[in-house]
């Protein structure tokens, strides 16, 4: 009896390792993404999504990654995991050149959008509804979209799959940042500085596993808003510091002459 239940126990241990390392997409060229149901680095799409938004939200307007034409502005970054990427605002191919540390993966929209309490929510719906107003607008604007035309390319592996995914999230909006000095809600009014405490984002996302040290491409593909989106980036994966490898074999040295003198 003990021995049914210890193979029992072994084929589903080996059950569980079959589909966490099958959770994972791998493509040519070594490019693997990370979809949903592997839960990567411990959130959701839907959290990664939001995060992204906190991400562009925050940024002046001198310094927005979605206007930035050449890379320049694509720091700030809010996770030591994850590095994200932006489309555009359509209106032309967009070249990105763009340095990205070893070990993080990389996280960016194929197409998605942002909706804010009350800015975005026509003026008489019930304050008491206001995430079910945001969610019901946001997902009229999406319901159409040409889920085809959403491509993604890595060092020229694709067109890699994307995933719809959505959350809501609290912000507080800089006053200097571009949603506030530059942009109009659905309403027609500017967005107000200060805590909001209802956004709604709801798009199509992609994560793909840290790439090798070195250089690499993404290309970024989809419609928007009458125009087209075309942006490519041209990243160089770091590898940590050549001074922290040499720390690190000092150290295991040290510690191996440590251990010799001791016998």
């Amino acid at each position: 009896m003990k021995r049914k239940r210890a193979i029992r126990l072994l084929l589903a241990m080996m059950l569980t390792v079959i589909v966490a390392l099958t959770a994972n997409l791998t493509w040519a060229n070594g490019v693997t993404v990370l979809p949903p149901e592997s839960y990567p680095y411990g959130m959701t799409y839907g959290q990664w999504g939001a995060l992204w938004w906190q991400w562009e939200l925050q940024a002046p307007i001198n310094k927005d990654p979605v206007s930035d034409t050449t890379g320049a502005y694509s720091g700030n970054q809010l996770s030591n995991s994850v590095f994200f990427l932006a489309g555009s605002f359509g209106g032309g191919p967009i070249v990105r050149h763009v340095n990205v540390p070893a070990g993080r993966a990389l996280f960016f929209p194929l197409y998605n959008g942002v909706l804010t309490y009350p800015e975005d929510v026509p003026a008489g719906l019930n304050p008491r509804y206001g995430e079910n107003n945001t969610r019901i607008l946001l997902n009229d604007s999406l319901k159409d979209v040409p889920v085809s035309d959403l491509v993604a390319f890595v060092d020229g592996t694709g067109p890699l799959p994307s995933y719809r995914a959505s959350e809501t999230f609290n912000f507080t909006f800089p006053p200097d940042s571009a949603a506030v000095t530059d942009w109009l809600s659905w309403e027609g009014v500017p967005y107000q500085p200060g805590y909001h405490a209802l956004n709604f984002t709801d798009g199509y996302w992609t994560m793909i596993a840290p790439l090798s040290a070195g250089p690499h491409t993404v290309e970024i593909k989809y419609p928007a808003d009458g125009s087209y989106v075309d942006v490519t980036y041209n990243l160089t994966v770091i590898p940590l510091p050549s001074t922290l490898l040499f720390f690190g074999s000092g150290l295991l040295s040290l510690l191996g002459f440590r251990a010799s003198r001791r016998h």
